[in-house]
């Protein structure tokens, strides 16, 4: 018995011939009836496997105010709303004790389908001090709510955090030395987000975590701030905040270049 796939299709009304439809063949509805279409064309090529939906790579001249400005892929324009923040050197930089916080929107593209999306973040720590007893980082926003963040976990120490949100992040990766670069994958399908090392997502993850399955996102975030700030952001109980030291310790956040991609199912 042959393997190859058949399929036998009538119009559902009755009327007209039935139509055989072999492997690779394709049918179209022409004149009230089912017609071979000519060339039959493979269903998966007509979607790109991989979209870049949001890149910036922060290469304007020194001393451009990030507010205001339209990344290189995307059709928002960033929003400084904490403090200012200017590009210097290529970076994003925003040495310096004091809160600094960002938004730019980003088209929500993930559904069945489209399903994995890879946050691309390249920080640079070998000259600005991304990693110091603070926090700093990216966060992926649904509205108001932020879902997802990755970056330096309070504490002093060259490593990366991944949670849910940016309150108390865990699984801090191992010391990555030098300018890093890892790319955060999460599955629309399963919930399940990990953290690697790279620009790829092969390998072991650095973390993971359970996150609701089903997130979209529409908006993304770079900002710094002490773990005080992370409490008073996730809008913790007033005794929860107050249980929080006070120690008024703040990261920089020191970025070269961010970008979204989004996979379809073939990926």
């Amino acid at each position: 018995m042959s393997s190859k796939v058949r399929v036998r299709l009538k119009p559902i009304d009755g009327t007209g011939d039935f139509q055989d439809l072999r492997e690779g063949e394709g049918l179209a509805w022409r004149d009230s009836a089912l017609e071979l279409s000519v060339p039959s064309r493979d269903f998966a090529s007509d979607f790109a496997g991989r979209v870049t939906i949001f890149a910036d790579d922060f290469d304007e001249p020194d001393g451009t105010d990030l507010h205001g400005k339209r990344p290189d892929i995307g059709d928002g324009r960033w929003e400084v709303t904490l403090g200012d923040a200017t590009i210097r050197d290529n970076i994003l930089d925003t040495s310096g004790a004091f809160r600094k916080a960002a938004f730019v929107a980003v088209p929500p593209m993930l559904n069945e389908l489209s399903h994995v999306l890879l946050l691309t973040i390249e920080a640079e720590t070998s000259q600005a001090a991304m990693h110091t007893p603070g926090w700093a980082g990216v966060s992926l926003y649904t509205g108001e709510v932020e879902r997802i963040f990755v970056g330096d976990p309070n504490g002093p120490g060259i490593s990366w955090g991944l949670h849910p949100a940016g309150w108390q992040a865990q699984n801090a990766c191992p010391q990555l030395a030098g300018e890093t670069i890892v790319t955060l994958r999460y599955d629309y399908r399963t919930g399940l987000t990990e953290l690697f090392e790279g620009d790829t997502t092969t390998g072991e993850a650095l973390a993971s975590e359970w996150i609701a399955p089903g997130l979209v996102f529409d908006r993304l975030r770079i900002a710094n701030g002490s773990q005080l700030d992370a409490a008073i952001d996730a809008g913790l109980g007033s005794g929860v905040v107050e249980s929080v030291p006070k120690v008024d310790v703040r990261s920089d956040i020191a970025i070269r270049s961010l970008r979204l991609d989004v996979l379809n199912s073939g990926n």
